[in-house]
Formats: structure tokens, C-alpha cells, sequence
């Protein structure tokens, strides 16, 4: 057990006025266990690492936690506190660990603990859910980085390295980070982390940034290639069109990643009035996309069938019925197919029956 530059000999580990100390100085640390505490509480508990431990030495029947002090403390403090919801009090009730036997010294047996993760939750093992890969994913590229929150900057290297070390594509580590830092700022806003988004709505956020820059979607909730932060502007609509600070997402216009494209077309409407009113139906009147859209769909095959009545208007508008030789019987046929289609064209026609 390591705070820094102090140092506790191991028989020591048991002994309750150290744990009570180093539980202290986590509180008071760069842990961000408020953080962790608030998540907990309102999300439920998220087991995005096994929890690895093991025997202390010269003291039977004790073990050291090796990965997951966090949320070990974490969920002490809130059951000090009465804080715990009921529901986690039984998730957690039988916490399930991961023994690590052997004496290797400490990088070795962090480096073995790291391997396991990977292969656990990234392979075949045990995946895990898109998200919490994603949250492992982004603390193996700080660590290997050197990097934070604050700092972060997409290195096209550092992902190779995790590639490597799991076997995963690129491709699939960028995605999950981008993702992964797009919630991690939503949830920042005070009004959505109020509600809580960690953990969850993954698809929603992912369906929403596609990788091409040229995309609608792209230009409409704009993520920084570098950063992956979304501006403000994209902050605001991803709430407007999702309700993430509102409790249970009442009246969302978009509520599955299905709705994604539907906006996506809207966005693509060459009629900027159009698309402007579609938009307002969408961000106001909180209208799903599929249903604004669908209606601008009728109305563009409205037009469509107007305009090719009034091509065929002017084509025929030349026709002389005397010109058609009244003794030819396939002529007289087409004659008569003729005068329907004139009896079906609109009222203030250029045509009518005295063409016939």
C-alpha cells in the first residue's frame, strides 16, 4: 500500500488505524471519490474492473485489494454514510474478487492484472458492455499517455500500443474513446449529472457522432478531431434533442439511435425553410425525427407527381386528335387510354377533351 512517498510495511496492512489512514488520504487525494460516490448512487453500481486481491502475508484470512481501492473506499464511505441504495446494498453484499497468487514484484503483478482486464472484458472471456470497455480503454490510453482529462490529445501511436497489448482493431479503441469523452463532458453539465448519463445511453451518443467530417450530424453536433470535446452549441442540442437533464428523458424527440438518421436527412433538406421548420418541430414542438420526416417525405412525392403532370401537360398540349388516322384500331386505342389520362389531369389544365 503506497500514498505517494509513504510507505506501510505489509504486516501493518491489517491494522485499523492504517486502513482508516489511506481510506483518509484517498478522500483527501486526487481519487475523485465524490465523484465516484455520486455515480454510485445515482446510476447504481457499474462493475467496469474485477476487483483483483491478494493474501497478506503472515496474516491469515486477510487480503490487500490490489485494482479497485476506489471503489472499494467508495462503497465503504457510503455505507458509513447510509447512502448506499438498497439495490446496490444487494449487488454488492457478495462483492466478487479476483485472487492474484504469487510473490512477483509489484510491476509484474500490475502488469499480469492489466493483461487479465484485457483479456477478460476485450476478448472472449467475459466482454464487457460497449461502455465499459470504452472507460477501460481510455484509463489504459492515460496511463500509457502520461495524460488527464484536461490534456487529452488523440495520438494514432498510443492506440497501436493497446491494439497490440488486446488485439483489438484501431478503429474500434477510437470510437470508444470518442464516445467515451463525449459522455464523460455531458455528464459534466450539472443539469444532466444531476440525472446521471455514466454508464449508460452509449448507442444513443455513438449513433450521433458519425467519423466522417462531411456527415450533417457531423457539422450539426460538432466534436473536436484532437480532443474529441464537443462545442458548446453541440452540448446544448445533444440535451434538446435527448433530455439527458431530465428525469426519465420525458418528451425526448430522440429517444433511440434510430432517430439519428431521420435528423440526419432533415439536416440534408436543400430547402433551408423547410429544414429550418423541420428543425423547429423537432427542437420546440419536440417531434420525433422519424415523424417530421416521414411528412416531408409525402409532401417532396406530392410535388414530384404535380410536376409530372404538368410535364405531361405540355407535352400534350400540341397533340391534334385530327392528325390520328381514324381507321387505324391501334390508334384508336391509344385514343381512348388517351382520354382517360386528360379526364385525370387537374382542373385549369392547358389540355382538355377539345384536343380530342
Amino acid at each position: 500500500m503506497e500514498d505517494h512517498d509513504v510507505r506501510i510495511k505489509e504486516v501493518e496492512w491489517a491494522d485499523s488505524g492504517v486502513q482508516t489512514l489511506t481510506a483518509k488520504r484517498m478522500s483527501e487525494g486526487g481519487y475523485h471519490l465524490n465523484e465516484l460516490k455520486k455515480s454510485v448512487v445515482s446510476n447504481g453500481w457499474q462493475p467496469v474492473d474485477m476487483i483483483f486481491v491478494r493474501k497478506v502475508d503472515g496474516l491469515p484470512d486477510h487480503y490487500v485489494v490490489l485494482e479497485g481501492n476506489r471503489r472499494v473506499t467508495a462503497l465503504r464511505e457510503l455505507q458509513a454514510e447510509n447512502k448506499l441504495p438498497t439495490d446496490v446494498i444487494e449487488v454488492v453484499k457478495n462483492l466478487p474478487v479476483l485472487e492474484v497468487l504469487g510473490t512477483a514484484a509489484d510491476s509484474e503483478i500490475k502488469a499480469q492484472i492489466s493483461y487479465l482486464l484485457g483479456v477478460r472484458h476485450h476478448g472472449s472471456l467475459k466482454p464487457w458492455g460497449p461502455f465499459a470497455q470504452a472507460h477501460d480503454l481510455y484509463e489504459r490510453y492515460l496511463r500509457l499517455s502520461g495524460m488527464n482529462d484536461q490534456n487529452f490529445e488523440w495520438n494514432e501511436k498510443i492506440s497501436e500500443d493497446i491494439s497490440a497489448q488486446l488485439s483489438l482493431d484501431p478503429k474500434k479503441i477510437k470510437e470508444r474513446i470518442r464516445v467515451y469523452r463525449a459522455m464523460k463532458q455531458l455528464n459534466e453539465v450539472p443539469e444532466i449529472a444531476r440525472i446521471g448519463i455514466e454508464g449508460r445511453y452509449y448507442s444513443l451518443v455513438k449513433d450521433a457522432l458519425p467519423t466522417s467530417p462531411s456527415s450533417p450530424l457531423s457539422q450539426y453536433l460538432r466534436q473536436d478531431s484532437n480532443t474529441f470535446r464537443l462545442d458548446e452549441l453541440a452540448v446544448e442540442r445533444f440535451d434538446q434533442l435527448c433530455h439527458f437533464s431530465t428525469s426519465g428523458r420525458k418528451n425526448a424527440p430522440i429517444k433511440n439511435p434510430d432517430e439519428w438518421k431521420p435528423l440526419s436527412n432533415i439536416l440534408k433538406d436543400i430547402d433551408e425553410d423547410k429544414k429550418n421548420q423541420m428543425l423547429n418541430a423537432v427542437l420546440n414542438e419536440k417531434q420525433e425525427p422519424t415523424v417530421v420526416f416521414a411528412e416531408r417525405q409525402a409532401e417532396l412525392r406530392q410535388l414530384r407527381w404535380d410536376i409530372w403532370l404538368t410535364q405531361v401537360t405540355a407535352l400534350l398540349g400540341g397533340l391534334k386528335m385530327a392528325n390520328v388516322d381514324p381507321d387505324d384500331p391501334e390508334a384508336q386505342i391509344a385514343v381512348s387510354k388517351l382520354a382517360v389520362i386528360l379526364d385525370a389531369l387537374p382542373a385549369g389544365s392547358s389540355i382538355g377533351r377539345n384536343h380530342a
